[in-house]
Parts: C-alpha cells; sequence; structure tokens
C-alpha cells in the first residue's frame, strides 16, 4: 500500500510538470520555479570591532584636591572621509572652534596642506603635511607669525616639537620606546634647563590614545584642537596607557575605566606634591562614536 501511495505521488508530479509545460499551440505558457539559494549572503552588520572616533571631551580640573572645579568641554566632528572638520572648546574663559579645510592641490609639491581656521586673535594655522605627518605649521593674524616645526624618528613617531615667534621660541623633545612615551623634556637640554617629565608603565592598553592631550599646555591645544582627535598626524596615537609621571620632586597618577570596546572612558590624574600631598586633581571624560 505504501509503495501505490508512492507511486501515485510521483505520477501527480508528473503530470503536473506536463500540464504547466505543453498547453497547444503558440499560447504556450511556462512557468520556472527559481531554485533557492541554499547559501545566502548575510546581510551585513556592523563590525564590533569596528574603529571609533573621539567626539567629545570633558575635563574637570580640581585645585588642591578640593572640590571646586573648572570645566573644559572639547567637541570634534568629522567629514565623509573620517578626518576631522569642526573643532570646539568650551571653558571658563568662553570658546573657541575652529574649522578644518584640506587642500590636496599641492601633492606635486611633496606635500598637501592642512588649514584651521580659528579665532580672529590666533588667525588661520596653516599646517603642511607630508606621508601623512605635519612636518611645518604657521600661524599668522596679520600681526604677528609664529612658526612651527615637526621632527620624527624612524618609526614614524614625534620626537620633537619647536615654535618662534620673533626672536623668542621653545621646543620640546620626546622618547619612545616601541608605542610608549617614555620622556619629554620642554626647554632647553643642552643647558639642562626645562621640564622633564618621565613616564612608567605596567602593562595597560587601550584601542586608542593620546598621550599628547595630558600633557601638552593649553594654549598649544588651541592652536591645533584638532590634533588631540587625530593624533596619528603627528605620530603620537598609541595603544600604551602610563600609570604615572614625575616632573623634580612631583609625581602624577592615573587611572582608566574603559568601555566594552576597550577605549577609555574616564581617567583621573591626580598630582602629589614632595610631601604626599595633594596639589591637582584632574579627571577626563571620554565619548567614542
Amino acid at each position: 500500500m505504501k509503495t501505490i501511495k508512492f507511486l501515485g505521488t510521483i505520477l501527480c508530479v508528473v503530470l503536473a510538470s506536463f500540464a504547466t509545460t505543453s498547453c497547444g499551440g503558440d499560447d504556450e505558457t511556462v512557468v520556472i520555479i527559481p531554485e533557492q539559494d541554499t547559501n545566502p549572503v548575510p546581510t551585513p552588520t556592523p563590525s564590533p570591532t569596528a574603529a571609533k572616533k573621539l567626539i567629545k571631551i570633558v575635563e574637570e580640573e580640581y585645585e588642591d584636591g578640593g572640590t571646586n572645579k573648572n570645566s573644559t568641554t572639547f567637541l570634534f566632528d568629522y567629514d565623509e572621509e573620517g578626518r576631522v572638520n569642526y573643532a570646539k572648546i568650551n571653558d571658563s574663559y568662553g570658546y573657541t572652534s575652529v574649522d578644518v579645510a584640506y587642500e590636496e592641490d599641492e601633492i606635486e609639491y611633496g606635500y598637501s596642506e592642512i588649514h584651521v581656521g580659528g579665532p580672529s586673535y590666533y588667525g588661520e594655522v596653516s599646517m603642511r603635511v607630508s606621508e601623512g605627518k605635519i612636518i611645518y605649521a604657521v600661524d599668522d593674524n596679520g600681526t604677528a607669525m609664529t612658526n612651527y616645526n615637526f621632527s620624527y624618528n624612524s618609526k614614524g613617531r614625534i620626537d620633537q616639537f619647536s615654535w618662534n615667534a620673533f626672536s623668542w621660541g621653545e621646543s620640546t623633545s620626546f622618547t619612545w620606546s616601541g608605542d610608549k612615551l617614555v620622556r619629554s623634556h620642554g626647554g632647553d637640554a643642552a643647558a639642562g634647563e626645562g621640564e622633564v617629565l618621565a613616564f612608567k608603565y605596567s602593562g595597560k592598553t587601550c584601542k586608542a590614545f593620546n598621550p599628547m592631550l595630558l600633557i601638552c599646555y593649553q594654549d598649544a591645544l588651541d592652536h591645533f584642537l584638532p590634533l588631540i582627535a587625530q593624533p596619528e598626524w603627528i605620530g603620537a596615537k598609541t595603544t600604551q596607557l602610563f600609570d604615572s609621571y614625575t616632573e623634580e620632586d612631583e609625581t602624577c597618577t592615573l587611572t582608566y575605566t574603559m568601555d566594552a570596546a576597550g577605549y577609555v572612558k574616564k581617567c583621573t590624574t591626580v598630582w602629589y606634591d614632595y610631601d604626599g600631598s595633594i596639589d591637582e586633581r584632574d579627571v577626563y571624560t571620554f565619548t567614542w562614536e
């Protein structure tokens, strides 16, 4: 009986196939059943490991380790190519905002240019870029001109930054061990003068970090706001996190909080005087997207 039912089922299928492929004359109707894709291409989804962009930093500065604070906010926006095209800083003195324009028509001279349009008292900063690194910049506000020079080691890490205006200027040198910034010296190293910072590590890492944010002076950041979010322009982007750094008889310790993707969500810096008392505490909160 099972055999008869099976043969009957086969017969019905065969008759149905003839019925759909052979009706008389020129009005032939053909029904084609598309093949089912047994290996469909999955719909792409955003990679959880895709690089994030830094869009906001809030810095809270507490003098003498107390509760009174000064707050500074950094904001960044990006163009379609993922480059910073707008940056803004808000602090107790007001705000500074800059627009960023990229000029590619200078490639035939061996470099391209980035133009950062700042407030009237700074003017426009033009940065010359070669092989993805800034090598020179000039700040011209119509009254005074400041020149900046950048140089790099064989690994593409920044090893010196200098600036001069009129007959006055300063330079800072940086020493790297692989991807770790181990020393910076601001001032006249030959004369043994200036600010020397020494950095210590214990193996902490993250997806991306800019150590220059924690050690550069505020007036320098005003000139180069886009570099905070894109430190690769000066060979400063790293995955290594230092635990502390010292300057003469003062020590700064750092603690970090990470997000689920491995980016720094919060960094707290505490400066201690020679006697162990807290001199200053800063809290940085980062927003990545």
